[in-house]
C-alpha cells in the first residue's frame, strides 16, 4: 500500500512539475507578440525529500526519548510491533506517522486530516525556502 501511494505520488509530481504555463506578451509600440512560459511549480522535489527526512528523524528521535524516559509515554505517545513494522499507538508519534491503511483513513479522519494538514503546511514552507535559498524565485 504505501509503495502504491509513493509511485501515485511521485507520477502526480513529476507530471506537475513539467507543466507549463503560457503568457503572451505584446507591445503597444511595436506589433511584435512574444509568448512566455513560466513553470507551474517553482520547486523540484527536494523539499518533499526534506520533510520526510526530518518526520522520520522526529520519529526516531521521539522513540528514542520515550524508552530513556517512560515518563513522557504520555506526550510522546506509545508504540507497538505489528507484524514486522513499528506502529504510532497515540500522542506526537501518532500525529507525524501517515495513515497505515484506508481503513485507518476511514477511522480516524482527524488524524488523516491532521497529517494532510500539517504535510501541506511544511511542504509549502519548505518550497517557499527552497526557492528563496537556490534563486529560483521569479522575482
Amino acid at each position: 500500500m504505501n509503495l502504491l501511494g509513493s509511485v501515485v505520488v511521485f507520477l502526480i509530481g513529476n507530471y506537475f512539475q513539467g507543466l507549463k504555463v503560457e503568457f503572451s506578451l505584446s507591445s503597444t509600440m511595436h506589433t511584435m507578440k512574444n509568448k512566455y512560459e513560466l513553470p507551474l511549480l517553482y520547486t523540484s522535489s527536494v523539499p518533499i525529500i526534506m520533510l520526510a527526512a526530518l518526520l522520520h528523524n522526529s520519529f526516531i528521535g521521539l522513540l528514542l526519548v520515550n524508552s530513556l524516559l517512560p515518563a513522557s509515554a504520555g506526550v510522546i505517545g506509545m508504540t507497538a510491533v505489528v507484524g514486522t513494522r513499528l506502529v504510532a499507538l497515540s500522542g506526537l508519534l501518532r500525529l507525524i506517522s501517515p495513515p497505515s491503511s484506508l481503513t485507518d483513513i476511514v477511522l480516524s479522519p482527524l488524524h488523516t486530516l491532521f497529517y494532510v494538514a500539517f504535510m501541506g503546511s511544511t511542504c509549502a514552507f519548505f518550497s517557499t525556502s527552497w526557492t528563496k535559498f537556490s534563486k529560483q524565485s521569479p522575482r
